[in-house]
């Protein structure tokens, strides 16, 4: 899918890759400053309190961000209320590649931030602040992901 992007829409594929490397929410990717990023630092606004969060930022999140083009008062060009038309074209491409549906959103991409940050030895705590979750139960209810082959080679190790 990235491939594809990268081909065709590569505003897109920064904005799928920035949420990989942060696991922002899409809202929290659409509604980033230039001004909310500062020395590795990034400041996500909380869902209800809309209070700055400041969490730690990867060079590769960074390189992400400066590769995109000026936009006066965000970093991606779309609007928050613009959701939608992200929504459709990632549903038409998923449909064009052959990728099963199966509920696929924006959303995904912070699920699989979670999971490579556990498989890297993240401990859980530091998961659920960088998810910025009050509970890790809300981490692990929304956001675990089972790789088949992953359990199926803990299976073959004890029998």
């Amino acid at each position: 899918m990235l491939e594809y992007f990268d081909k065709h829409r590569t505003d897109i594929a920064a904005l799928i890759r920035f949420q990989l490397m942060t696991g922002a929410r899409l809202v929290d990717a659409l509604t980033l400053k230039p001004s909310d990023i500062k020395e590795g630092m990034i400041n996500f606004k909380n869902k209800i309190s809309k209070r700055p969060e400041p969490r730690p930022i990867s060079q590769e999140a960074i390189n992400i961000l400066n590769s995109l083009p000026n936009y006066i008062d965000r970093l991606f060009p779309w609007s928050h209320n613009g959701t939608s038309r992200l929504h459709k074209k990632l549903v038409s491409v998923c449909e064009e590649l052959g990728i099963e549906r199966n509920g696929r959103s924006f959303q995904e991409f912070r699920s699989t931030f979670r999971m490579r940050l556990l498989r890297a030895g993240t401990p859980q705590e530091y998961v659920r602040w960088l998810m910025r979750h009050k509970t890790m139960a809300m981490t692990d209810k929304f956001y675990t992901q089972y790789e088949y082959a992953e359990i199926n080679n803990y299976l073959r190790k004890i029998g």
